[in-house]
């Protein structure tokens, strides 16, 4: 769990760019160039965790993950809740 806690936080704390190519011109062979300032997004994270062991269903392991994705989200986004 702190691996995934580390991974986490490392992409919250990461700014991403987002740029936008040149729009397709409307005649063949005519490139339109448009200038734009990249804009700089901070992205979060929420992480549902669970962990199958020997002779657990594999589909209750999931679903238990997925419970965990759900309280992530609704304690705050942008956390690690483990099962």
């Amino acid at each position: 769990a702190e691996a995934v806690e580390t991974l986490r936080q490392k992409i919250a704390d990461t700014p991403f760019s987002l740029r936008q190519l040149p729009r397709p011109a409307k005649r063949p062979r005519q490139v339109v160039a448009v200038k734009t300032r990249p804009q700089t997004l901070h992205i979060t994270v929420s992480i549902g965790l669970a962990q199958w062991q020997k002779g657990f269903d594999l589909d209750a392991v999931i679903k238990k993950a997925d419970q965990a994705l759900y309280k992530a989200k609704k304690t705050g986004r942008n956390r690690v809740v483990k099962a």
